[in-house]
């Protein structure tokens, strides 16, 4: 049988401290522009509640947590702000929020106005131009700013908000170096400054030698941006998810150099294949395929297969590029582990399986759960996982499965 370990990266492989600093900095910042005290920031029990619902990216965190404190600030203001910064300025000057408001009482409406091929964010914009009278953020209707908050998320040249994040996860040299026509502030990087690896040193030690000796295959799949050579977004060389942050956790992990499906990619794919990133992102089943086939295969025939797999009727794929799974993967069940602290990427890896074993893969799921948070831990005991408090727990349980 082949082992596979497919291993999510923040709250898994790594603590995410650089990417929650980064998220409170940029809300700290922002607060602070409004005169508001960093009381009004997200705590720890609101992000944990967002990533249990499926919004686990601070792209849609960031704005969505300022669109509530604009809409309830405009809801007995009769004005035009033409500018985010206008409507800044308004802000600080009038004072219109005393109460804190809730930042998650409202996830359950948001997730029904998703639309399949937009981040959330920018689908409750999107949303908001179409039936402004039946929206959570009515009162940002007809503001021009708005855009600035709710649009173009992915943008680092159109949303502001983004931009300070990536700045802020990045630091000064780094952001500098990979978007060179963007303004740059003079911070340091939050993830080499904050992330701290989960695993034990032992236990990355036993994973490189099983991988080495090639008793399991190993490969990250993740929403952190990861570098590709060459490729940007419709010439788009400002678009969020080119940069080595899934790398620089993979190194930290001392796992570097294993198969990476990441962020960017996955936007490789969207280049290729005129894909929506938000569509094939996890919770869909395209990521963990992805995943799964990079553990056999380099990335160029991964993602073809992969794309035969999710489309089989989709036509242009390029000459010679491999139709069958019998190219690549071994004449013998595949036992995929999982290892993921939010629903959406068990739920990705079991919609994958589910077309390997259509495709005549048997193929034997282990869905272990890492997380304390109480709504995340139920979530993933409703997907069936076994839920740990931490990751070495779940690896070492896996490790001994296999060595039994």
């Amino acid at each position: 049988m082949a082992n596979l370990f497919i291993l999510d990266i923040d709250g898994v492989l790594v603590k995410p401290g650089g990417y929650r600093t980064a998220l409170h900095r940029t809300i700290a910042h922002f607060l602070e522009q409004l005169g508001l005290p960093d009381s009004f920031n997200l705590t720890e029990e609101e992000i944990g509640t967002f990533e249990a619902n499926g919004i686990t990216s601070e792209w849609d965190m960031i704005p969505l947590t300022f669109a509530i404190l604009f809409d309830k600030a405009l809801s007995n203001a009769k004005i035009h702000l033409p500018s985010l910064k206008q409507a800044i300025e308004w802000f600080r000057k009038t004072h219109p929020l005393v109460e804190r408001p809730s930042y998650v009482e409202n996830i359950a409406e948001w997730l029904g106005m998703a639309i399949p091929s937009l981040p959330l964010a920018d689908a409750l914009f999107s949303r908001l131009q179409q039936n402004p009278d039946n929206h959570p953020f009515r009162n940002l209707a007809g503001q021009p700013f708005t855009v600035e908050v709710l649009g173009n998320t992915r943008d680092f040249s159109a949303n502001p908000f983004s931009r300070l994040f990536q700045n802020q996860v990045l630091g000064k040299a780094l952001f500098a170096q990979y978007y060179p026509n963007l303004p740059v502030v003079q911070v340091e990087s939050t993830l080499e400054r904050y992330d701290e690896p989960n695993l034990e040193p032992t236990l990355q030690q036993e994973l490189r030698e099983q991988i080495k000796n090639g008793q399991i295959r190993a490969a990250a799949m993740t929403l952190r941006p990861n570098w590709v050579e060459n490729i940007s977004i419709n010439g788009n060389s400002c678009r969020a998810g080119f940069s080595p942050e899934a790398e620089i956790a993979l190194n930290l992990s001392g796992l570097e150099g294993i198969p990476l499906a990441g962020y960017g990619t996955l936007l490789w794919a969207c280049e290729r294949y005129h894909l929506a990133i938000d569509q094939i992102l996890k919770p869909s089943e395209f990521h963990a395929l992805t995943a799964i086939l990079m553990t056999f295969t380099d990335i160029t025939n991964a993602l073809h297969l992969t794309m035969r797999l999710y489309q089989p009727a989709q036509g242009n794929f390029p000459e010679g590029s491999p139709f069958s799974l019998g190219d690549f993967l071994p004449d013998e069940p595949l036992h995929i582990h999982v290892f993921e602290d939010s629903p959406n990427g068990i739920r990705s890896v079991i919609r994958a399986s589910e077309i390997l074993k259509n495709a005549g893969w048997p193929v034997w799921l282990n869905l272990w759960g890492i997380t304390d948070h109480p709504h995340k831990k139920k979530a993933l005991q409703d997907l069936g996982a076994k839920v740990f408090g931490n990751v070495n727990e779940a690896l070492a349980t896996a490790l001994e499965m296999n060595r039994n």
